[in-house]
Protein backbone atom coordinates (compact mmCIF):
# COMPACT_ATOMS: atom_id res chain seq x y z
CA UNK A 1 0.00 0.00 0.00
CA UNK A 2 1.19 3.20 -0.91
CA UNK A 3 2.08 5.96 1.43
CA UNK A 4 -0.85 8.18 0.59
CA UNK A 5 -3.47 5.26 0.92
CA UNK A 6 -1.80 4.53 4.50
CA UNK A 7 -2.18 8.18 5.47
CA UNK A 8 -5.88 8.36 4.02
CA UNK A 9 -6.58 4.88 6.06
CA UNK A 10 -5.77 5.92 9.23
CA UNK A 11 -7.15 9.42 8.99
CA UNK A 12 -10.47 7.79 7.67
CA UNK A 13 -10.65 5.09 11.05
CA UNK A 14 -9.12 8.30 13.47
CA UNK A 15 -12.37 10.35 12.47
CA UNK A 16 -14.75 7.60 12.60
CA UNK A 17 -13.63 6.72 16.07
CA UNK A 18 -14.19 10.56 17.18
CA UNK A 19 -17.34 11.11 15.92
CA UNK A 20 -19.23 8.45 16.78
CA UNK A 21 -18.38 7.51 20.23
CA UNK A 22 -18.10 9.98 23.35
CA UNK A 23 -14.45 10.16 24.12
CA UNK A 24 -13.37 11.51 27.73
CA UNK A 25 -10.11 13.07 28.42
CA UNK A 26 -7.36 11.29 28.22
CA UNK A 27 -5.55 9.63 31.35
CA UNK A 28 -2.67 7.80 30.74
CA UNK A 29 -2.80 6.35 33.74
CA UNK A 30 -6.35 5.72 34.65
CA UNK A 31 -5.51 3.64 38.18
CA UNK A 32 -5.81 5.62 40.97
CA UNK A 33 -2.54 5.31 43.51
CA UNK A 34 -2.19 1.89 45.88
CA UNK A 35 -4.90 0.55 44.09
CA UNK A 36 -4.73 -3.27 44.86
CA UNK A 37 -6.12 -4.08 41.06
CA UNK A 38 -3.50 -5.55 39.30
CA UNK A 39 -2.84 -4.18 35.71
CA UNK A 40 -3.97 -6.24 33.58
CA UNK A 41 -2.20 -7.94 30.51
CA UNK A 42 -1.47 -5.99 27.27
CA UNK A 43 -1.94 -9.15 25.23
CA UNK A 44 -5.09 -9.12 24.16
CA UNK A 45 -5.96 -9.70 20.70
CA UNK A 46 -7.64 -7.07 18.75
CA UNK A 47 -11.02 -9.54 18.34
CA UNK A 48 -11.19 -9.41 21.95
CA UNK A 49 -11.01 -5.70 21.76
CA UNK A 50 -13.73 -5.60 19.64
CA UNK A 51 -16.00 -8.21 20.89
CA UNK A 52 -15.23 -7.97 24.57
CA UNK A 53 -18.74 -9.92 25.87
CA UNK A 54 -17.65 -10.20 29.77
CA UNK A 55 -19.93 -8.36 32.08
CA UNK A 56 -18.14 -5.25 32.48
CA UNK A 57 -19.49 -5.12 36.68
CA UNK A 58 -18.44 -6.40 39.77
CA UNK A 59 -21.21 -5.67 42.12
CA UNK A 60 -19.88 -6.31 45.86
CA UNK A 61 -22.62 -6.73 48.20
CA UNK A 62 -21.02 -6.19 51.82
CA UNK A 63 -23.69 -5.92 54.65
CA UNK A 64 -26.79 -8.46 54.83
CA UNK A 65 -29.49 -7.45 57.41
CA UNK A 66 -32.19 -9.73 58.07
CA UNK A 67 -35.72 -8.22 60.60
CA UNK A 68 -37.44 -10.49 62.22
CA UNK A 69 -40.29 -7.81 62.51
CA UNK A 70 -44.18 -9.59 62.45
CA UNK A 71 -46.45 -6.83 61.65
CA UNK A 72 -44.41 -3.94 60.38
CA UNK A 73 -44.07 -5.24 56.62
CA UNK A 74 -47.62 -4.17 55.32
CA UNK A 75 -46.93 -0.86 56.27
CA UNK A 76 -44.79 0.20 53.33
CA UNK A 77 -42.26 2.05 55.96
CA UNK A 78 -38.92 1.86 54.28
CA UNK A 79 -36.88 1.45 57.25
CA UNK A 80 -38.55 -2.15 58.00
CA UNK A 81 -37.88 -5.04 55.82
CA UNK A 82 -37.48 -8.92 56.49
CA UNK A 83 -34.12 -9.31 54.07
CA UNK A 84 -31.71 -5.76 52.72
CA UNK A 85 -28.54 -6.43 50.97
CA UNK A 86 -26.26 -3.60 50.54
CA UNK A 87 -23.10 -1.97 49.62
CA UNK A 88 -21.86 0.39 51.90
CA UNK A 89 -17.68 0.09 51.79
CA UNK A 90 -16.54 -2.23 48.46
CA UNK A 91 -19.51 -0.55 45.24
CA UNK A 92 -19.43 -1.35 42.24
CA UNK A 93 -15.80 -2.24 40.01
CA UNK A 94 -15.28 -3.42 36.66
CA UNK A 95 -15.03 -7.26 36.48
CA UNK A 96 -11.32 -8.40 35.83
CA UNK A 97 -12.51 -10.62 32.87
CA UNK A 98 -13.79 -7.70 31.04
CA UNK A 99 -10.36 -5.54 31.84
CA UNK A 100 -8.49 -8.14 30.72
CA UNK A 101 -9.86 -7.70 27.12
CA UNK A 102 -9.23 -4.23 26.87
CA UNK A 103 -6.28 -2.37 24.93
CA UNK A 104 -5.00 -0.37 24.89
CA UNK A 105 -5.54 -0.03 28.59
CA UNK A 106 -6.42 3.75 28.93
CA UNK A 107 -9.91 5.58 30.60
CA UNK A 108 -10.59 6.58 27.02
CA UNK A 109 -10.42 2.60 25.68
CA UNK A 110 -12.60 1.63 28.57
CA UNK A 111 -15.02 4.14 28.39
CA UNK A 112 -15.52 3.20 24.99
CA UNK A 113 -16.05 -0.62 25.51
CA UNK A 114 -18.19 0.07 28.65
CA UNK A 115 -20.40 2.43 26.45
CA UNK A 116 -19.95 -0.13 23.60
CA UNK A 117 -21.15 -3.57 25.83
CA UNK A 118 -24.21 -5.41 25.12
CA UNK A 119 -24.47 -5.30 29.11
CA UNK A 120 -24.67 -1.66 29.45
CA UNK A 121 -28.40 -1.18 29.83
CA UNK A 122 -28.52 -3.61 32.96
CA UNK A 123 -28.95 -3.32 36.75
CA UNK A 124 -28.46 -5.67 39.51
CA UNK A 125 -30.64 -7.88 41.70
CA UNK A 126 -31.04 -10.22 44.32
CA UNK A 127 -33.65 -13.30 44.00
CA UNK A 128 -34.34 -15.86 46.51
CA UNK A 129 -34.41 -18.50 44.33
CA UNK A 130 -34.26 -22.31 44.14
CA UNK A 131 -30.57 -23.57 44.93
CA UNK A 132 -29.27 -24.27 41.42
CA UNK A 133 -31.66 -22.34 39.30
CA UNK A 134 -31.19 -18.18 39.66
CA UNK A 135 -33.70 -17.91 36.75
CA UNK A 136 -36.62 -19.16 38.99
CA UNK A 137 -36.92 -16.47 41.71
CA UNK A 138 -38.92 -18.84 43.10
CA UNK A 139 -42.54 -18.51 44.47
CA UNK A 140 -43.34 -19.95 47.47
CA UNK A 141 -47.20 -21.41 48.00
CA UNK A 142 -47.96 -18.54 45.43
CA UNK A 143 -46.16 -15.45 47.26
CA UNK A 144 -44.93 -14.24 43.78
CA UNK A 145 -41.72 -13.50 42.62
CA UNK A 146 -39.34 -12.67 45.37
CA UNK A 147 -36.57 -9.89 43.94
CA UNK A 148 -34.87 -6.93 45.09
CA UNK A 149 -33.16 -4.47 42.36
CA UNK A 150 -30.17 -1.60 43.25
CA UNK A 151 -31.08 1.25 41.61
CA UNK A 152 -30.29 2.66 38.80
CA UNK A 153 -29.38 1.20 36.00
CA UNK A 154 -25.60 0.60 35.34
CA UNK A 155 -25.90 2.99 32.18
CA UNK A 156 -26.19 6.30 34.14
CA UNK A 157 -23.97 8.69 32.69
CA UNK A 158 -22.45 9.76 35.65
CA UNK A 159 -21.84 6.36 36.98
CA UNK A 160 -20.03 5.15 33.78
CA UNK A 161 -17.44 8.22 33.69
CA UNK A 162 -17.08 7.96 37.38
CA UNK A 163 -16.07 4.01 36.98
CA UNK A 164 -13.93 4.99 33.96
CA UNK A 165 -11.07 6.47 35.99
CA UNK A 166 -11.61 4.84 39.45
CA UNK A 167 -12.54 1.12 38.87
CA UNK A 168 -15.08 1.40 42.02
CA UNK A 169 -17.97 3.65 42.96
CA UNK A 170 -19.48 3.35 46.18
CA UNK A 171 -22.63 4.77 45.03
CA UNK A 172 -24.55 5.65 41.36
CA UNK A 173 -26.77 7.97 42.57
CA UNK A 174 -25.39 11.63 44.95
CA UNK A 175 -25.67 10.74 48.32
CA UNK A 176 -27.55 7.37 47.61
CA UNK A 177 -26.61 4.10 49.31
CA UNK A 178 -26.32 1.09 46.92
CA UNK A 179 -29.47 -1.16 48.86
CA UNK A 180 -31.91 -3.97 47.75
CA UNK A 181 -34.71 -5.11 49.70
CA UNK A 182 -36.17 -8.62 48.98
CA UNK A 183 -40.18 -7.53 49.46
CA UNK A 184 -41.05 -10.64 51.57
CA UNK A 185 -44.71 -10.10 52.77
CA UNK A 186 -45.29 -10.79 56.89
CA UNK A 187 -48.09 -13.59 55.49
CA UNK A 188 -45.12 -15.33 53.78
CA UNK A 189 -41.97 -14.93 55.95
CA UNK A 190 -42.48 -17.75 57.86
CA UNK A 191 -42.44 -20.05 54.73
CA UNK A 192 -39.17 -18.35 53.34
CA UNK A 193 -37.55 -18.75 56.89
CA UNK A 194 -38.07 -22.50 56.80
CA UNK A 195 -36.39 -22.70 53.73
CA UNK A 196 -33.56 -20.39 54.50
CA UNK A 197 -30.59 -23.08 54.52
CA UNK A 198 -31.99 -25.74 52.63
CA UNK A 199 -33.25 -25.86 49.11
CA UNK A 200 -33.31 -22.01 48.27
CA UNK A 201 -30.87 -19.57 47.92
CA UNK A 202 -30.26 -16.11 47.96
CA UNK A 203 -29.07 -15.06 44.32
CA UNK A 204 -27.13 -11.83 43.09
CA UNK A 205 -27.60 -11.91 39.15
CA UNK A 206 -28.08 -8.76 36.71
CA UNK A 207 -30.72 -9.09 34.26
CA UNK A 208 -31.75 -6.22 31.10
CA UNK A 209 -35.56 -4.96 32.07
CA UNK A 210 -36.61 -6.87 34.46
CA UNK A 211 -36.07 -9.82 32.67
CA UNK A 212 -33.57 -13.48 33.30
CA UNK A 213 -30.88 -12.80 34.29
CA UNK A 214 -27.94 -12.51 31.70
CA UNK A 215 -25.52 -15.89 31.22
CA UNK A 216 -21.83 -16.04 30.64
CA UNK A 217 -23.11 -19.49 28.45
CA UNK A 218 -25.73 -21.64 28.59
CA UNK A 219 -26.72 -22.53 32.05
CA UNK A 220 -23.87 -20.56 33.62
CA UNK A 221 -24.29 -16.73 34.92
CA UNK A 222 -22.68 -13.91 36.05
CA UNK A 223 -22.92 -13.27 39.72
CA UNK A 224 -22.99 -14.55 43.42
CA UNK A 225 -25.15 -16.71 45.81
CA UNK A 226 -25.35 -15.66 49.53
CA UNK A 227 -26.84 -18.99 51.83
CA UNK A 228 -28.49 -17.18 54.78
CA UNK A 229 -28.67 -19.39 58.32
CA UNK A 230 -31.09 -18.09 61.08
CA UNK A 231 -30.57 -19.38 64.41
CA UNK A 232 -30.69 -18.48 68.08
CA UNK A 233 -33.34 -16.06 70.10
CA UNK A 234 -36.49 -17.46 72.10
CA UNK A 235 -38.44 -18.51 68.74
CA UNK A 236 -35.03 -20.10 66.69
CA UNK A 237 -34.88 -18.25 63.75
CA UNK A 238 -34.40 -14.69 64.92
CA UNK A 239 -31.14 -13.48 63.58
CA UNK A 240 -28.37 -13.89 61.51
CA UNK A 241 -25.88 -16.50 62.26
CA UNK A 242 -23.79 -17.50 59.41
CA UNK A 243 -23.54 -16.27 55.88
CA UNK A 244 -21.47 -18.55 52.42
CA UNK A 245 -20.95 -16.24 49.37
CA UNK A 246 -19.95 -18.26 45.98
CA UNK A 247 -19.43 -16.90 42.85
CA UNK A 248 -22.50 -18.67 40.62
CA UNK A 249 -20.66 -18.84 37.74
CA UNK A 250 -17.54 -21.20 39.57
CA UNK A 251 -19.58 -22.08 42.99
CA UNK A 252 -15.82 -21.29 44.20
CA UNK A 253 -16.28 -19.66 48.00
CA UNK A 254 -15.46 -15.90 48.49
CA UNK A 255 -11.99 -15.05 49.46
CA UNK A 256 -12.96 -12.77 52.32
CA UNK A 257 -15.57 -14.50 55.09
CA UNK A 258 -18.85 -13.26 56.79
CA UNK A 259 -19.01 -11.82 60.30
CA UNK A 260 -22.55 -11.91 61.83
CA UNK A 261 -21.21 -10.84 65.42
CA UNK A 262 -23.24 -10.82 68.04
CA UNK A 263 -22.89 -6.83 68.71
CA UNK A 264 -24.54 -6.49 65.46
CA UNK A 265 -27.89 -8.11 66.96
CA UNK A 266 -30.30 -5.82 68.24
CA UNK A 267 -33.60 -6.56 69.64
CA UNK A 268 -36.44 -4.74 68.80
CA UNK A 269 -38.56 -2.89 70.88
CA UNK A 270 -42.03 -1.32 71.24
CA UNK A 271 -42.75 2.17 70.50
CA UNK A 272 -41.03 4.10 73.56
CA UNK A 273 -43.93 6.04 74.50
CA UNK A 274 -45.34 2.68 76.23
CA UNK A 275 -43.33 2.93 78.72
CA UNK A 276 -43.67 6.19 80.18
CA UNK A 277 -40.54 8.25 81.68
CA UNK A 278 -38.75 11.75 81.17
CA UNK A 279 -34.84 12.81 80.48
CA UNK A 280 -32.96 15.49 82.73
CA UNK A 281 -29.78 16.36 81.86
CA UNK A 282 -29.76 13.50 79.71
CA UNK A 283 -30.58 11.16 82.07
CA UNK A 284 -33.78 8.62 82.29
CA UNK A 285 -36.00 9.48 85.15
CA UNK A 286 -38.83 6.74 85.53
CA UNK A 287 -42.60 7.65 86.41
CA UNK A 288 -42.73 4.49 88.49
CA UNK A 289 -46.56 3.94 88.81
CA UNK A 290 -46.64 4.25 85.04
CA UNK A 291 -44.33 1.68 83.70
CA UNK A 292 -44.29 -1.51 81.90
CA UNK A 293 -42.83 -4.65 82.87
CA UNK A 294 -41.79 -5.45 79.33
CA UNK A 295 -38.18 -4.43 78.65
CA UNK A 296 -37.30 -1.20 78.21
CA UNK A 297 -34.71 0.77 75.38
CA UNK A 298 -32.29 2.85 76.89
CA UNK A 299 -29.96 5.41 74.95
CA UNK A 300 -26.28 4.44 75.70
CA UNK A 301 -23.37 6.19 74.52
CA UNK A 302 -21.74 2.11 74.80
CA UNK A 303 -24.38 0.17 73.25
CA UNK A 304 -23.91 -0.41 70.56
CA UNK A 305 -20.59 1.13 70.44
CA UNK A 306 -19.78 3.91 68.24
CA UNK A 307 -18.87 1.81 65.06
CA UNK A 308 -21.54 -0.09 65.16
CA UNK A 309 -23.63 2.61 65.24
CA UNK A 310 -22.55 4.14 62.40
CA UNK A 311 -23.19 1.03 60.30
CA UNK A 312 -27.27 0.88 62.02
CA UNK A 313 -27.31 4.26 60.92
CA UNK A 314 -27.08 3.46 57.21
CA UNK A 315 -28.96 0.19 57.89
CA UNK A 316 -31.84 1.83 59.61
CA UNK A 317 -33.12 5.55 59.43
CA UNK A 318 -31.24 7.85 61.98
CA UNK A 319 -34.39 10.06 62.81
CA UNK A 320 -36.50 6.81 62.73
CA UNK A 321 -34.85 4.92 65.61
CA UNK A 322 -33.49 4.68 69.32
CA UNK A 323 -30.49 3.12 70.01
CA UNK A 324 -29.60 1.64 73.39
CA UNK A 325 -29.44 -0.83 76.11
CA UNK A 326 -32.44 -3.65 76.68
CA UNK A 327 -33.14 -3.56 80.35
CA UNK A 328 -35.49 -5.53 82.32
CA UNK A 329 -37.57 -4.85 85.02
CA UNK A 330 -36.82 -6.75 88.51
CA UNK A 331 -37.51 -6.09 91.96
CA UNK A 332 -39.40 -3.17 91.06
CA UNK A 333 -36.35 -1.55 89.19
CA UNK A 334 -34.61 -1.47 85.86
CA UNK A 335 -31.70 -3.58 85.44
CA UNK A 336 -29.55 -3.70 82.13
CA UNK A 337 -28.98 -7.02 80.15
CA UNK A 338 -25.78 -5.66 78.27
CA UNK A 339 -27.86 -6.42 74.87
CA UNK A 340 -27.77 -3.64 71.87
CA UNK A 341 -31.78 -2.67 71.05
CA UNK A 342 -33.96 -0.78 68.92
CA UNK A 343 -37.61 1.27 69.09
CA UNK A 344 -39.09 3.20 66.75
CA UNK A 345 -40.08 6.59 67.50
CA UNK A 346 -43.39 6.49 65.61
CA UNK A 347 -46.15 4.23 66.87
CA UNK A 348 -47.41 3.49 63.17
CA UNK A 349 -43.78 1.94 62.57
CA UNK A 350 -43.93 -0.90 65.15
CA UNK A 351 -42.99 -4.69 65.16
CA UNK A 352 -45.73 -4.64 68.12
CA UNK A 353 -48.20 -2.27 66.61
CA UNK A 354 -51.11 -5.34 66.33
CA UNK A 355 -50.62 -6.18 69.60
CA UNK A 356 -52.25 -4.62 72.40
CA UNK A 357 -50.33 -3.03 74.99
CA UNK A 358 -51.48 -5.47 77.84
CA UNK A 359 -49.60 -8.26 75.61
CA UNK A 360 -45.88 -8.60 77.27
CA UNK A 361 -43.22 -8.70 75.24
CA UNK A 362 -40.26 -11.44 77.05
CA UNK A 363 -37.23 -9.53 76.60
CA UNK A 364 -35.68 -12.20 79.32
CA UNK A 365 -33.84 -14.69 78.04
CA UNK A 366 -34.67 -16.95 81.44
CA UNK A 367 -38.16 -16.79 81.02
CA UNK A 368 -40.49 -18.65 78.45
CA UNK A 369 -41.69 -16.93 75.69
CA UNK A 370 -44.60 -18.25 72.76
CA UNK A 371 -45.26 -17.56 69.41
CA UNK A 372 -47.26 -14.45 68.03
CA UNK A 373 -50.30 -16.73 67.65
CA UNK A 374 -53.09 -14.30 68.63
CA UNK A 375 -53.66 -15.68 72.04
CA UNK A 376 -51.95 -14.23 75.37
CA UNK A 377 -49.14 -14.92 77.14
CA UNK A 378 -45.49 -13.64 76.80
CA UNK A 379 -44.69 -13.02 73.50
CA UNK A 380 -41.63 -13.65 71.71
CA UNK A 381 -39.61 -10.41 71.08
CA UNK A 382 -38.10 -9.67 67.48
CA UNK A 383 -34.53 -9.24 66.20
CA UNK A 384 -32.51 -7.20 63.50
CA UNK A 385 -29.35 -8.64 62.74
CA UNK A 386 -26.17 -7.43 60.59
CA UNK A 387 -23.58 -9.21 58.86
CA UNK A 388 -20.66 -7.79 57.42
CA UNK A 389 -18.50 -8.97 54.90
CA UNK A 390 -14.46 -8.62 56.38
Amino acid sequence: MSLIKKIFVFSFVTVGVSCSVYQPPQVNNPLPPNTPLEFPSQGATIDARQKNLSYPFDLVVDTIAFMDCPGALALQDPNFFAFKFASYFEGIKLSKPFLNNVTPYTAQEINTQIRNSPHLNTKAQIGFSARGNPESAVALNGTGKFYGFFYPLFSHPAFVDQITTQYKASSIAPNRDLEAIVPITRQHLPTVKSHIGNNYIFTLTYSKNDKKPIQQKPGIFYGKTYDAFLDGGENGTSYLEKIEERNLSTNEKSEKDWDCPENLRFLIHRHRSLTEYIYSNNTPFFIQKKLTTEGICLESNRIPKQRDRKLLERVLTRSSFTMGETHIFQNEQFEGTGKACIVPKDTRSNCYAGIQNMYRIEFDENEKCTHLNGGRGRFCPSYLSVCVKR
